[in-house]
């Protein structure tokens, strides 16, 4: 069976690359964050005037804040170039035909293949009657 992507719904694409993008700003904004305070921490000896002696103290919060300011940036600003994206591709899939996907159907009775289970608790084979 072959299908066609005709249009994408742009509030839903919005939706759900906001929510990807906001993650992975998020991870993304604490490693350059951390990167960033181990680097002030490195080299503010080396200026030596005292600016950055208590750096070591406010590197988890400002490594907090810088990631919680990159995650929310990246997701709005990605989000919106991901939503012209697939507003280009609706005007383009209008004039010359959209992605086609080959699918095959699944046959009804099909099952996967499962490993079979070892019995809970074999019998045991101690030589005695059941029986009274």
């Amino acid at each position: 069976m072959t299908y066609e992507i005709k249009r994408f719904d742009l509030l839903s694409v919005f939706k759900i690359c906001f929510l990807i993008y906001l993650a992975a700003g998020f991870l993304m904004g604490l490693f350059y964050s951390l990167i960033i305070m181990k680097m002030i921490a490195s080299f503010g000896p080396l200026i030596g005037n005292g600016m950055f002696e208590g750096i070591g103290q406010v590197s988890f919060i400002g490594a907090i804040v810088l990631a919680f300011f990159m995650a929310i940036f990246m997701a709005v600003i990605w989000s919106i170039i991901t939503v012209i994206v697939a507003g280009i591709y609706n005007v383009l899939a209008g004039f010359i035909g959209g992605l086609r996907l080959e699918m095959d159907a699944v046959p009804v009775g099909y099952q996967q293949t499962v490993m079979p289970t070892p019995p809970q608790n074999p019998p045991s084979n101690t030589g005695e009657s059941d029986h009274v």
